[in-house]
């Protein structure tokens, strides 16, 4: 996954270097917990708690111009509201590995020594 030069120069036009190093390490250690909280909520078929972590984490990935997670994430919950969980639950694989690739991609462009908490293997 690259990281939107963009959106990463227009944070920085926004609150600077520090800003961006802030968010970043917010984005990188708290989105990779929502996912896997997104994982177990799956495999449990827990609908209202996968669209809670769809809707946390693509709010947060938006501000970093990752469209593609964005897009997984708002496909995530209209399924929940239309009532297909078990669908929606099979986009929750790719979720988490857009979560992981980003998260890797933000801590190495500034510089963060871990790309965040590393997500269990649950097998769901």
């Amino acid at each position: 996954m690259r990281v939107d030069q963009g959106s990463l120069a227009t944070l920085r036009q926004v609150g600077g270097d520090a800003f961006v190093r802030q968010i970043v390490s917010l984005f990188v250690n708290d989105a990779p917990e929502r996912a896997e909280r997104m994982k177990c909520a799956a495999a449990a078929g827990d609908g209202e708690a996968i669209e809670r972590a769809a809707h946390s984490i693509r709010g947060s990935c938006g501000a970093f111009g990752a469209n593609d997670l964005t897009h997984l994430c708002r496909e995530v919950e209209r399924l929940v509201r239309d009532g297909h969980v078990g669908e929606a639950g099979t986009q929750v694989d790719a979720i988490v590995r857009e979560v992981r690739e980003l998260c890797s991609a933000l801590g190495a462009h500034v510089g963060l020594g871990s790309a965040g908490p590393p997500l269990e293997n649950t097998g769901a």
